[in-house]
């Protein structure tokens, strides 16, 4: 296993210190945001380059915006300084932007925006392409950071320190005191890349490195009771479910396909088998109108609904992005579906950029995808079935919701948008073809006495990593 060891690393920095040192299995993208195409990818990223406006609403570049129809005026902060230091100002903003639209991994965050220029110097003109009110959300990806002359100098928290041979790993070092109140960070912040999830989860229990992958190594507690004591659960916020195809498979037309599904899946046992990684059932109805679906797996039933099917398939695809808990997941899924009905399922992972391009085109038999409740905006949970490019794709994508969808995006105000969307939900819900299986928790973890806060989206927030016990 080709990783440096904590002696190297100590070696390696002039600081006496020791580095908090992660493992990570994707790194390769991280230091250009323009090539960020996976949400772990995003969070390492955005160690090394500050963005407009951050998720968590702590300060970020911006000191202020005003919107005015498709027409959005952001102001920037002066004294703001890559890591080299020089001077932030708007046109590296534009820089970016422009540059992701070329060629970025993410470009299709940039068609909601028309045309981008800096009037002044600490000023950023933005035109949107339609009515939108989510620009300071989208304008939180790291995708969207100032980008210098050297895209690898950001203006983050930490700046790269050295680079491990063959990009086995990045040794970070904090730039001086952190703008950011309350989070400071270690000082030094080693990621290091292996080669599986399963190797990481060794090396902490070795005790080599300080934290295994983040959003492996939740998983892995789930079912290793050495690594249960490094885990505190707190909140529980994103929904997962399985979205047939209905033009894929024409079974799926009919709803008791989809109900034959639902009925298979024992979602007690997936909660008992996963946490606790996955909450149970109880905390997930109320999100997806999960009146009519039963927590547990009712077998007789299902084989019943099938049978009244006209031409059912013999077998079935989940596609899924390949990251945990997602694999263990949906074996267990295709478990207790093949048990109670006459089906072969097979899985298949993708990498997130390929996963991306199957949901958009539609091609894919059934897909496993997660929801953020209330169908929070679209920009900020990066999902691709909830752009407006990838719309039409939806077998759902009813006139009624696509309208409650187009009014929903063009309100500014957060708190007004996110109960618009909620109710655009409740449409897509009525007439999509979603079989609810799980609701995936956030955690916080708690490592080697260090403290690694979670963000939203389920990824270690590395900035705000600090000594303690919880």
């Amino acid at each position: 296993m080709n990783v440096l060891a904590p002696d190297a690393l100590r070696e390696a920095i002039a600081d006496p210190e020791e580095p908090f040192v992660c493992e990570i299995d994707v790194l390769e993208p991280c230091v250009d945001p323009v090539d960020v195409y996976d949400f772990v990818a995003d969070g390492i990223s955005g160690l090394l380059h500050d963005t407009l406006f951050r998720a968590d609403g702590l300060e970020g570049l911006a000191t202020g915006w005003r919107a005015d129809g498709l027409d959005w005026t952001i102001d920037l902060a002066r004294d703001r300084y890559f890591a080299d230091g020089t001077e932030i100002r708007a046109d590296h903003v534009v820089d970016a932007i422009r540059t992701l639209a070329r060629r970025g991994a993410r470009r299709w965050l940039a068609d909601a925006i028309e045309d981008v220029a800096a009037p002044s110097p600490y000023r950023l003109a933005l035109r949107t392409t339609r009515p939108i009110g989510y620009v300071r959300e989208l304008l939180t990806v790291s995708a969207f950071a100032p980008r210098a002359p050297d895209p690898t100098i950001g203006s983050g928290p930490y700046r790269v320190a050295k680079v491990l041979p063959g990009l086995r790993g990045l040794l970070l070092h904090r730039n001086g005191p952190s703008p950011r109140a309350g989070r400071p960070g270690p000082e030094w912040l080693s990621l290091l890349r292996t080669d599986s999830p399963e190797q990481g989860i060794r090396l902490f229990l070795q005790g080599r490195i300080q934290l295994s992958c983040g959003t492996t190594f939740p998983h892995g507690s789930a079912g290793d009771p050495a690594l249960a004591p490094a885990l505190h659960v707190s909140s529980s916020t994103l929904g997962g479910q399985l979205l047939p195809n209905a033009g894929r498979v024409p079974a799926f037309a009919d709803p008791a396909a989809r109900h034959a599904l639902s009925l298979a899946v024992d979602r007690n046992a997936l909660a008992e088998q996963l946490a606790p990684v996955v909450a149970p059932w109880h905390d997930l109805a109320s999100l997806w109108d999960g009146g009519d679906v039963a927590p547990a797996a009712h077998p007789s039933a299902a084989r019943a609904a099938w049978a009244g099917v006209v031409r059912p398939p013999r077998r079935l695809e989940i596609v899924y992005a390949d990251f945990p808990p997602n694999g263990a997941l949906l074996a267990e899924v295709a478990r207790q579906i093949e048990r109670a009905l006459p089906l072969r399922v097979t899985l298949r992972r993708l990498d997130y950029s390929a996963y991306v391009g199957a949901l958009a085109a539609g091609e894919y038999e059934l897909a496993y995808a997660i929801l953020p409740p209330a169908f929070a905006d679209p920009a900020a949970t990066l999902l691709p079935f909830a752009t407006a490019g990838a719309l039409p794709h939806l077998p759902a994508a009813t006139p009624a919701f696509l309208t409650a969808f187009a009014a929903a995006e063009a309100i500014v105000d957060r708190t007004l948008r996110r109960c618009a969307m909620t109710k655009a939900a409740k449409l897509l819900m009525q007439s999509m073809p979603v079989i609810p299986l799980c609701r995936t928790r956030i955690c916080q973890l708690v490592a080697r006495d260090w403290i690694v806060p979670m963000l939203p989206g389920g990824l270690p927030d590395y900035a705000s990593i600090r000594r303690g016990r919880g």
